[in-house]
C-alpha cells in the first residue's frame, strides 16, 4: 500500500513539474514574441488617397504640425519591414514645408521635416 501511494505521489509530481515546464516554455514565447508587431498584411501597397486620409487625419490632430494645404506627394515612397512594425516612409510637400509621414499598418502617423 506505501508503494502504491508513492507512485501515485510520483506521477502527481511528475505532472505538475511538466506543467511548470510547460508554462515556462509558453512565458519566454510570450516575452520573445511580444516586440514583434506584425498585423498579418504589409501595407506597402497603400493607396495616395489612404496616405493622404492619414495625413490629413494626423494634421487635424495635430494643426501645429502642418497644414495640409498645397499637399503633394514628392519622389518615392519606401517601404520598410521589420520585427517592431512596417513602416511606409512618404516624402511630400505643403504651403507648411517639405516632410516625410511615417506611416505604420496599423495606422500610426509620425512626421520628420
Amino acid at each position: 500500500m506505501f508503494f502504491k501511494s508513492l507512485k501515485v505521489l510520483l506521477y502527481i509530481v511528475i505532472g505538475l513539474l511538466a506543467l511548470i515546464g510547460l508554462m515556462t516554455v509558453l512565458i519566454i514565447a510570450g516575452v520573445v514574441l511580444s516586440g514583434y508587431a506584425d498585423t498579418g498584411h504589409d501595407c506597402a501597397d497603400r493607396s495616395d488617397a489612404q496616405v493622404k486620409r492619414d495625413l490629413e487625419a494626423y494634421a487635424s490632430r495635430h494643426p501645429e504640425s502642418f497644414s495640409m494645404e498645397g499637399y503633394r506627394m514628392l519622389g518615392e515612397r519606401r517601404y520598410t519591414e521589420s520585427k517592431r512594425g512596417d513602416i511606409l516612409a512618404i516624402p511630400f510637400e505643403t504651403t507648411s514645408g517639405r516632410f516625410t509621414g511615417l506611416l505604420t499598418c496599423q495606422g500610426h502617423v509620425e512626421l520628420s521635416g
